[in-house]
């Protein structure tokens, strides 16, 4: 969508005088599904092709989480403050109802939705959606390094902001080389995905934007992903659909099994042969689901 991403882009200021960054893409009059962008992301996340959402009828709003991109950093924020947000959000754009989508690290953003304010939701979406790492089981699943990192992220914050400071130089200066250690450790289709020309911009791009304040806000992010989240699974009412690739490098298709497991409704999608960008190939049917 090139320069839209940008022409599309806002701030509503909350209740504590923090801004929230926003971007909207697709058919501006549509069904409004509020989309969760991953770890180290930020509203820059998106599908390339702005027709499928507008084929749809769907009005995408991507919002950039406390520092991240435009949101200003929120101290000591826990996961189920991020429903409070929303709902504001929501509410200053005049929409009462509305379906929820969590990409990877988004992932749990949508289930803190769905946990703190079914009433508001017309469905929660899971695409790749991360479990809850303060179970020794879903932690185990980890790689060696992202042991660490989290291992950290869940003690020492500070730390892993000072880690992350080092990454922000780099994502800011040359975010094509920022991201390629990510891309080559994806899946062979994920890899594929992303050297197509009009998707290889976009990683970059939202990487970037992530740091565009500083490294608080994707650290924090971390830290929460790695604590309590202050709600069980089996206590998510409401109906929840769940995408994962079998093939997915980055979030392990066991985590997909465990929240399958642990939900007590859930739709699940487990495609095989497809990673963690499996967004980019069944946008359409995601959004069939999502918007009924």
């Amino acid at each position: 969508m090139g320069d839209r991403s940008a022409e599309s882009s806002s701030t509503v200021t909350l209740s504590d005088g923090r801004r929230l960054g926003y971007a909207q893409y697709g058919d501006p009059v549509g069904h409004p599904v509020f989309f969760f962008h991953g770890t180290q992301s930020s509203r820059l996340e998106h599908h390339p092709d702005d027709s499928i959402a507008l084929a749809r009828g769907v009005r995408i709003i991507a919002v950039d989480r406390p520092g991240h991109g435009l949101s200003d950093f929120q101290p000591d924020r826990h996961l189920l403050d991020w429903p409070e947000d929303v709902t504001a959000l929501a509410d200053a754009l005049g929409i009462e109802r509305f379906a929820v989508m969590g990409m990877s690290g988004g992932g749990p953003f949508a289930l803190a939705c769905a946990s703190a304010i079914p009433g508001r939701l017309t469905t929660a979406t899971i695409i790749a959606g991360m479990a809850p790492l303060a179970d020794p089981t879903v932690f185990g699943n980890l790689t060696r390094q992202l042991k660490s990192t989290m291992w950290l992220a869940r003690r020492a914050p500070r730390l892993v902001s000072a880690m992350l400071s080092m990454q922000r130089r780099q994502a800011l200066t040359d975010p094509h080389k920022a991201v390629a250690p990510v891309i080559a450790q994806m899946s062979p289709n994920d890899r594929a995905i992303m050297a197509r020309p009009e998707i290889a911009p976009i990683m970059p791009a939202m990487y970037a934007e992530a740091y565009r304040t500083s490294a608080r806000g994707p650290a924090w992010d971390l830290t929460i992903l790695t604590r309590p989240w202050g709600f069980a699974l089996s206590e998510v009412s409401m109906p929840i659909i769940l995408w994962q690739g079998e093939d997915d490098r980055n979030v392990p298709v066991a985590w997909g099994r465990y929240l399958e497991a642990n939900l007590p409704h859930c739709t699940t999608h487990f495609i095989p042969d497809e990673g963690h960008l499996l967004i980019f190939d069944h946008f359409d049917e995601i959004l069939a689901e999502a918007v009924g």
